[in-house]
């Protein structure tokens, strides 16, 4: 039986991947367009000039849950079917946002930095001073499962009072989410201790987060991003850093990745940065890789 052509250029884990080779001829290049049935990608865009390409496909598989990097009007428009992989990676991401709460407020990069470069001649010096979680205010930029399962975790274990910000869902829908609803994106940046963005890159909530949503923010607010870059402005969020409108940020993603090195983000000691691992776990890759490969072949099989 003649096996599927599936092209894969970026790397998904080995289970998945020996699952993916029992089915499938796996390509790495457009060279034999034509053949090619099934795309998985994480990063890479597909654009309507691929689809175009490859008059055989059938079905786009997300390594992820966000797809903005795949041209879905193009797709629905070729009745090409796009499918991805919601709340397989959740628990990594949440852990990741916690963790970048939790070295927020004890700055820990000022500390770390500070105590590597010899800038700290004593103990116990004020600045250095951090804050608990414990009974915190939070505010969350969406309410899906990511942002759910950071909910949870943020009431169970540390007593805070979690609040979201979502335009599409009304309060008693949030409620049951476990969340407080708040109508606006400034008074949730005004009121809060914590904010979190959890929502996906759309051409609604591109840039969502800018100068004028900082100009509002408590001054103490830290802010941690482990959705999408564009969704925060980058340029907007330097200048709220740096002048102290709000008092620290983490971001486990960027508008270019990996950031050039000159990006005046990576200057600061209220800023961490990772370079977009938050579900690449070994756990997440696993769940993902293969819920990836299955979705692909549940259509690639179906006749």
């Amino acid at each position: 039986m003649k096996k599927h052509v599936v092209y894969l250029s970026e790397e998904i884990e080995e289970t998945a991947l020996d699952v993916l080779k029992q089915h499938c001829t796996i390509v790495s290049s457009f060279d034999k367009s034509d053949d090619i049935e099934g795309i998985i990608t994480r990063k890479i865009p597909v654009t309507a000039e691929i689809m175009a390409h490859c008059q055989s496909l059938r079905v786009i598989s997300d390594h992820g849950t966000g797809v903005d990097q795949i041209d879905m009007t193009e797709a629905k428009k070729r009745g090409i079917i796009v499918k991805n992989t919601p709340g397989e990676n959740a628990e990594s991401v949440a852990e990741l946002a916690l963790s970048f709460m939790l070295s927020l407020l004890y700055k820990v990069k000022l500390n770390d930095r500070g105590l590597c470069e010899g800038r700290f001649e004593k103990w116990g010096q004020k600045e250095l001073n951090g804050a608990e979680l414990f009974e915190k205010k939070v505010g969350i930029i969406g309410s899906g499962y990511t942002a759910k399962r950071l909910a949870h975790i943020l009431k169970s274990a540390f007593h805070c009072t979690v609040f979201c910000y979502n335009p599409h869902r009304n309060a008693d829908e949030l409620r049951d989410f476990g969340f407080i609803k708040i109508e606006n994106l400034a008074d949730l940046f005004a009121q809060m201790d914590i904010v979190s963005v959890n929502t996906p890159l759309t051409a609604e909530t591109r840039n969502l987060v800018n100068k004028n949503i900082f100009a509002s923010a408590n001054p103490r607010l830290i802010l941690v991003n482990t959705a999408r870059g564009g969704i925060v402005n980058e340029a907007d969020l330097y200048e709220a850093l740096f002048t102290h409108k709000i008092a620290g940020a983490a971001s486990d993603v960027f508008c270019d990745e990996p950031p050039e090195k000159a990006n005046p983000l990576l200057s600061l000691d209220n800023f961490i940065a990772t370079l977009h691992i938050a579900g690449s776990t070994e756990e997440a890759m696993r769940r993902v890789g293969l819920k990836t490969v299955e979705n692909l072949l549940s259509v690639l099989e179906h006749r």
